[in-house]
C-alpha cells in the first residue's frame, strides 16, 4: 500500500486484489483495475472546474465531502509524480483501513453509494462521503485517520497538511524517491 501526496492533498493507493470485497464492495463502481487510489475532500474544491480564491475560501467553511476513487493499471511507483511512501500493513489492519474507507461512503435509501459522476483524472468517480469538510477537518486528517485505523503510529489531529501526513508515513514506511 502507498501513501501519496501532491504536496497539498494526500491519499492512499493499494492493489485491488488485496482489498476484501466483503468490506469495501463499493469498488464495483469502477471497472476492474490492478490499483485503486482513494482520497476524501471538499466537494467545493475537488469538483471545481477552476480553482479561484472563492473556491479556496469556500473550502475553509463546512461543506459537503466526497470520495475520489481512481482505478489504475500500473503501480503508483511507475505513474505517480508526487511523493510516495510504501507502507507494509498486516492483513487484519489493512481490513480495518478498508472498513474505514467503506464507512466514509454516504449511501442512498437503497444502501447504494451516491455516485456523483466522473472524477478529475484517469478512470475515476466521485461519490458522496460522510462528514463535512472544513479547516481543520481536511483531506489530510482523513488520510491520517485511515492510517491510524491501520495501526500506523500517527496523530490525525496534527495532520492538517500533506507534509505532516507524509512525515508520519515516512517514519513508518519506506519513502520512494520522486521520479
Amino acid at each position: 500500500m502507498y501513501l501519496m501526496s501532491n504536496g497539498f492533498h494526500s491519499g492512499l493507493a493499494m492493489r485491488r486484489r488485496d482489498i476484501p470485497s466483503d468490506i469495501w464492495p463499493e469498488l464495483d463502481l469502477l471497472p476492474d483495475h490492478d490499483w485503486v487510489e482513494v482520497g476524501w475532500g471538499s466537494e467545493i474544491f475537488y469538483r471545481a472546474k477552476r480553482i479561484t480564491p472563492g473556491v479556496v475560501l469556500g473550502a475553509f467553511f463546512p461543506n459537503p465531502s466526497v470520495l475520489h476513487i481512481v482505478g489504475w493499471d500500473d503501480s503508483p511507483r511507475e505513474i505517480f509524480p508526487g511523493d510516495l511512501v510504501r507502507l507494509e500493513i498486516d492483513r487484519a489492519d489493512f481490513g480495518k483501513l478498508c472498513q474505514f474507507i467503506h464507512d466514509s461512503y454516504r449511501f442512498d435509501g437503497d444502501q447504494r453509494p451516491i455516485d456523483l459522476g466522473v472524477g478529475i483524472y484517469g478512470d475515476s468517480r466521485f461519490v458522496r462521503a460522510r462528514g463535512l469538510y472544513y479547516f481543520p477537518n481536511t483531506c489530510n486528517v482523513w488520510t491520517a485517520r485511515a492510517l491510524a485505523k491501520a495501526g500506523v503510529p500517527i496523530v490525525p489531529e496534527l495532520c492538517s497538511t500533506a507534509g505532516a501526513v507524509m512525515a508520519y508515513g515516512g517514519r513508518a514506511g519506506t519513502v520512494i524517491p520522486r521520479r
